[in-house]
């Protein structure tokens, strides 16, 4: 069934599911605070990486049952927080990230005061693009074996912490892709109707494979953007606003697709407006 026809459904969904946000994860956010407490020889990267680790380990995946793709997760933050709310923005909230926030403020007022900037300090943690190219054309466990071959000739304790905390946000990334997987398994086995139980058994096949390998498909390198830009949403707690050339990124899965008669026009158009739909 075409995503136009199921959109209201899936709106209907969306609303469901955020009328209980935001969702309580004080519990997760004390275990934070001792573990960091718990060891202060920890670098800030050290501390990244235990973000994400409890982020892929605790907060619960949603699958939608009218909408072709997986995205959501529930890290605690309001629907509409693109700041620092939430397990995923715990960082910005200790001392380092307040002195981070201050800094911005400070460099930014004068900008205001002289004309140049009529915006606000948002420090620009969104207005950006994460290396969609790289992660389509390696996938997550392609980049994560770039990071160990240069950790072991790293030459500095920073750079060694840095590249551990990029391993760890891309293995999070790929535990929370197979929790997803897990997840529509679950519900395609309770689905009745079998257009439904199909679509979910599809997101539980994808997810099975990407972001953790490169896409083959259309359908999967759509699936990649919008995981990308979601879920790394919720790990940092931002607006992710920015997915990249997409004509260009996009084209040779829907050229190949379209000459081996695995999609039609139609239905590129109608994934690709569920895909950027969220």
């Amino acid at each position: 069934m075409p995503f136009l026809d199921e959109r209201r459904q899936f709106e209907q969904e969306l609303d469901a599911f955020y009328a209980t946000y935001p969702s309580d994860v004080s519990h997760i956010l004390r275990e934070m605070d001792e573990a960091s407490a718990q060891h202060p020889e920890w670098s800030p990267y050290r501390r990244k990486a235990m973000v994400y680790e409890i982020i892929a380990a605790q907060c619960p995946v949603k699958v939608f049952r009218h909408f072709p793709f997986y995205f959501e997760i529930n890290t605690g933050k309001q629907r509409t927080d693109l700041g620092g709310g939430g397990i995923g923005g715990w960082m910005k909230r200790q001392p380092f990230g307040e002195r981070l926030t201050h800094s911005g403020v400070a460099w930014w007022e004068p900008c205001q005061a002289n004309g140049l900037s009529s915006g606000w300090p948002v420090l620009d943690d969104n207005h950006h693009c994460i290396g969609n190219d790289n992660v389509l054309r390696h996938g997550l466990n392609g980049l994560t074996r770039q990071a160990e071959e240069r950790l072991s000739s790293a030459s500095t304790q920073k750079e060694r912490a840095f590249l551990e905390s990029a391993m760890a946000g891309q293995r999070a990334l790929i535990a929370i892709a197979a929790r997803f997987a897990d997840e529509a398994e679950r519900l395609s086995a309770e689905e009745k109707e079998p257009e439904i139980r199909e679509r979910l058994q599809r997101i539980a096949g994808t997810a099975r494979r990407v972001p953790a390998q490169p896409p083959a498909t259309f359908y999967e390198a759509l699936n990649t953007l919008l995981f990308m830009r979601e879920v790394t949403q919720a790990l940092e707690c931002n607006g992710n606003s920015v997915l990249g050339h997409l004509d260009r990124i996009l084209w040779p899965y829907y050229e190949r697709d379209l000459a081996e008669g695995r999609v039609t026009r139609a239905e590129a158009k109608d994934l690709s407006s569920a895909s950027f739909w969220p």
